[in-house]
């Protein structure tokens, strides 16, 4: 059984201001996506987690959204398991279960969902349990089991253990490794030598290597990371989301099974040194081969540096209309005039942002300076820094931006997993 395992999708995100929206560039990633999965005889896709960047998604997202589903599927031939991540409001992205369900999308929200039995002329979904389902391909005659777990902040894991049948005391009242490990192990249950086994997770393996930008710490200084010993060892192969960085999950007793695809797209600077790739994972009864497929970047983000104002003037002159994002950083004694900051833009669109360092000793070393025409963003960064003396964490850099786009964030999920 052949399979492409992604996630972190963020359709409808920007790179720190409205005008800066990635959904052409995400609309391009689908469209390779589909042309990987024609090329590779994909049989099965798995997408863990943070479908969209905002538990509001804009229409457009949507419409990308779905489109990508209508693809991906090949129209209902080619199954699809999509789980909710912590950006994502699990009742909104399994609203349309009714209509993707007959095209072959399983979508799994809260660790209370439950798979609907479904059959069509390419293979068979049956409910095993809450978030666990067999799926039979007929061509190939090949089953697998497919065990998922839709971001897990407490609140719902305890949901999931207060609903269950076989609730006791000591499981509630158990740390939050141990929970996910509990509840993964009794689907695990459902494994068998004659089936492919996976898993597909949105959560913190304690261990793995985070990046900053539009991860939302959802481990809280370890407290909800998840143990590599809480894993089930029968799994052929465990796909998960949330890590921007393409990974084997690492620490100590983590089996070389454990995967995190990484973001498609880079959604902050942090991102732009690694490259961005899916996994195609085939499936035998010989054995399980994993493969890295390195993707297109239609518009990078870059990181230009300068020693003088002058010289960002000219590099901004010179950079031939290529298309990406620009962070500009320069070393200078004094900030750039109105016009200086003007002529750049002119000279180069899609400057994110303009820092300017006092230091002498290089990058390393110096003070920002205000400037003129900073983003909304930024203004209110400079404002937080100015009342409370460090500029203000990525995250909240974002609730700032989400706020721009609607008054109303009574629907944002506080749990303490971290999702706000």
């Amino acid at each position: 059984m052949k399979i492409l395992h992604t996630s972190d999708f963020h359709l409808g995100a920007w790179l720190e201001s409205r005008d800066k929206s990635r959904v052409p560039e995400q609309i391009s990633f689908i469209s390779e996506l589909c042309q990987i999965c024609s090329d590779e005889n994909i049989e099965l896709v798995l997408i863990a987690g943070d479908v969209f960047d905002s538990y509001m998604p804009s229409a457009e997202a949507e419409t990308v959204f779905y489109d990508a589903m209508e693809r991906l599927s090949d129209g209902g031939a080619r199954p699809v398991v999509v789980i909710a991540g912590n950006h994502d409001d699990p009742a909104r992205l399994t609203a349309a279960d009714p209509i993707l369900s007959k095209r072959g999308v399983m979508l799994f929200g809260t660790p209370n969902s439950v798979p609907a039995d479904y059959e069509n002329e390419y293979y068979r979904v049956k409910s095993v349990q809450k978030c666990c389902a067999e799926l039979h391909i007929k061509k190939t005659d090949e089953t697998a089991v497919i065990a998922a777990m839709p971001y897990p902040s407490e609140k719902r894991l305890n949901e999931r253990l207060t609903g269950d049948g076989d609730f006791n005391e000591e499981s509630y009242r158990s740390s939050y490794s141990a929970k996910i490990g509990g509840l993964l192990a009794g689907m695990a249950a459902n494994f068998r030598a004659d089936t492919f086994n996976i898993i597909i997770g949105h959560f913190y393996v304690a261990g793995s290597e985070k990046s900053e930008g539009l991860e939302r710490d959802i481990s809280l200084g370890g407290a909800y990371a998840v143990s590599p010993g809480a894993l089930p060892k029968n799994a052929d192969y465990i796909a998960l989301g949330h890590l921007h960085r393409a990974q084997r999950a690492a620490g100590f007793g983590a089996a070389d099974n454990v995967y995190y695809s990484g973001s498609p797209i880079a959604y902050s600077l942090s991102e732009i040194n690694y490259a961005k790739s899916v996994n195609i994972v085939d499936l035998s009864k010989n054995g399980i081969k994993t493969e890295k497929r390195l993707l297109n970047c239609p518009k990078p983000i870059e990181d230009w540096r300068f020693d003088s104002i002058e010289n960002a003037i000219k590099a901004c002159g010179e950079s031939g209309g290529r298309d990406c994002f620009v962070y500009i950083t320069i070393n200078s004694p004094r900030a750039p005039y109105q016009n200086e900051i003007k002529e750049m833009r002119a000279l180069k669109k899609d400057i994110i942002r303009i820092e300017v360092l006092t230091g002498q000793d290089g990058f390393d070393n110096g003070t920002s300076l205000p400037y003129a025409e900073k983003p909304v963003a930024e203004e209110f960064a400079d404002f937080y820094e100015s009342e409370r003396g460090i500029r203000p964490p990525a995250e909240i850099i974002r609730i700032f931006n989400e706020a721009l786009l609607t008054d109303d964030a009574d629907d944002i999920d506080g749990d303490i997993g971290g999702e706000a």
